[in-house]
Formats: structure tokens, sequence, C-alpha cells
């Protein structure tokens, strides 16, 4: 029944055996806004957060937003969207900090998404105080500045958005959180951290499911994600 509506990269990228487990989470979401399963990694270094979803503009950008808050640091983050419009997202994170309280960690993160989605917590406002201690930290070492690309010309579907910066608490929030205010909804996204620099990259449509090709609008998105980018010592 599900195969059908599983997208073409969804099944390139990701092996069988995780597929069924995917597909038992859309079993469990039923009419809930999201379900999600955490394993810790082989080492057990970090956790995988698998989250399955009822798709909607900014839902990244929430979840990102509510690990943020909870101190939980992400490394890698694939996106799915799946035909029906379930949204599949598989995190890689650091651990909460205390490992003795984990498991109360977690339901406080999952409580907290719940509320978002519910709109009764506003996580802008939550997250004010620490994103505005992250602009104010400067890198210790020199850095290339900031630079956003658009590139309407390498899908036929899809506007891709490259963001180029350095780690810094609620990376991943603030960049989805202005495509969300923009208007954009996020199909695909993938991380890259290099030494020195972290390539966020993201495959968008506006929310009447169209590339965003007008010159002016290329213009507003780049300039609206380098204004919440924090500033380097050359800026």
């Amino acid at each position: 029944t599900l195969l059908p509506v599983l997208s073409p990269r969804y099944l390139l990228a990701v092996p069988a055996g995780p597929i069924a487990g995917h597909m038992e989470l859309f079993r469990r979401l039923g009419a809930s806004d999201f379900v999600w399963d955490i394993q810790p990694s082989a080492e057990g270094a970090t956790r995988q957060v698998t989250i399955c979803a009822q798709d909607r503009p900014g839902l990244v950008a929430s979840m990102a937003g509510v690990f943020t808050l909870n101190n939980i640091n992400i490394l890698d983050v694939q996106v799915f969207t799946w035909r029906n419009r379930t949204a599949l997202d598989v995190f890689e994170v650091t651990p909460p900090p205390d490992p003795i309280f984990e498991a109360e960690k977690w339901q406080r993160a999952e409580a907290n998404l719940h509320a978002v989605l519910a709109g009764t917590l506003d996580l802008a406002a939550a997250l004010r105080p620490r994103l505005e201690a992250a602009r104010r930290v400067r890198p210790r070492t020199a850095r290339r500045p900031h630079r956003v690309r658009v590139d309407n010309a390498s899908s036929s579907f899809f506007t891709i958005i490259e963001v180029f910066t350095y780690d810094f608490p609620g990376l991943l929030y603030s960049i989805t959180d202005v495509l969300f205010r923009c208007e954009l909804d996020i199909w695909v996204a993938k991380i890259a951290t290099k030494v020195d620099q972290v390539v966020d990259v993201f495959y968008v449509r506006d929310l009447a499911g169209q590339k965003v090709d007008a010159p002016e609008r290329v213009a507003a998105v780049k300039e609206a994600l380098l204004q919440r980018l924090p500033p380097l010592d050359s800026e």
C-alpha cells in the first residue's frame, strides 16, 4: 500500500531494513502530529532520532528548534517527504547532556514538540536568549564569509539553496526558520560539516508547489538568510 507513495530519492537512499521500520512508524502515526523512534549508535556516542509526521510548513524548523531548546546538538539530518505528504526525517544528534536523566530529557523534548505543533509553545520566544548569545560569540579562528547560493538550473522541480557558514548553536533552526518565514517548503535537506565550514543544502518549493525563480524573491531569500547568521569579525 505504501510503496507507491515513497519518493524515488527515499527508495534509493534508505536500505530495506530501515524502510520497514519507517512503515511501522507510519502505522503508529495515525492521526497524531508525529511519532518518533530514538536509537543509540553502535558506539553509543550519538542518537538517531527518526520522526514520522504529518507534513506541514515549518516542520523541520520546529524539530530543529526543539532539539536546540533541549541542548541536543544536530550532527546530520535527512529530510524526506513521501507523496502522501508524510514527512520522514532522520536526525543524528548528540545525546542530552546528563545521561542519568536522558529518558526524562527525551520526554521533555517530545512534549515540547507536541506543544510547538499545537501552537501552545512560542518556540521563537523560547529560543531568543540562546540565539542572541550565539550571535555575540565570534569564531576563534578566521573564517570564510557566510555565503548563500540559490540554484534554479540543476533541478526541474526544486530550487536548491546552499548555505555556507560555520557551526553555532541553533544553526539548523535559524536557517529553516528563515525558509519557513519566506514561505518555502523543504522537501530535501543535506548537511555537510568540513573542518572549518558547514554546508547546508535545501531543496525547496514555495507553498504553491513552484520553484523560487523570480529575481527579486531570490534576492530577498538570500538577504534574509545572511541577516539571520551571526556576524563575523570581518563583517
